[in-house]
């Protein structure tokens, strides 16, 4: 019997898993994208997946909640598994626009920057609150998989 979770609807367990992996999968591009991942960059993005209230989308705080009950398992699938990160990414905002309102959507997809760059800021050292170069072209590759250029 599996764990049943609240809210998943309109989305099926296989979708809701797809959904799941993004923000590991956003995490590990964003906190490596300097050539490695620190301490503080871990330590906020298992906060991140806790302190979900700063979220517009109510969709990506019970997704958030549930990815962190489930992270070692996500974990070990992303790193036994041949995944095309990016395929992960870009099958997310497929299923976010395919499933959800425009505007639920929208919320979805910024949330989800956001969250990346609450994780590129997290590394910033003496001066917190910076992004390298590195995470910020990261930052900007994940806006575009996200479908959230301005142009």
């Amino acid at each position: 019997m599996h764990e049943t979770r609240t809210n998943i609807q309109p989305f099926s367990d296989s979708q809701w898993r797809t959904l799941s992996l993004s923000p590991v999968i956003i995490f590990l591009l964003v906190a490596a994208a300097d050539g490695h991942i620190d301490n503080r960059e871990k330590q906020q993005f298992v906060e991140l997946l806790k302190e979900t209230e700063k979220r517009r989308s109510d969709r990506l705080k019970t997704l958030l909640q549930d990815v962190a009950r489930q992270l070692t398992d996500l974990l070990m699938v992303v790193a036994s598994e041949t995944l095309d990160m990016i395929d992960v990414i870009t099958e997310t905002v497929d299923l976010v626009e395919q499933h959800l309102e425009p505007e639920e959507a929208l919320l979805f997809k910024q949330d989800l920057l956001d969250f990346a760059t609450e994780i590129a800021r997290s590394s910033g050292g003496l001066t917190s609150g910076t992004i390298d170069r590195h995470e910020q072209q990261t930052l900007d590759q994940i806006s575009h998989y996200l479908r959230l250029n301005l142009s």
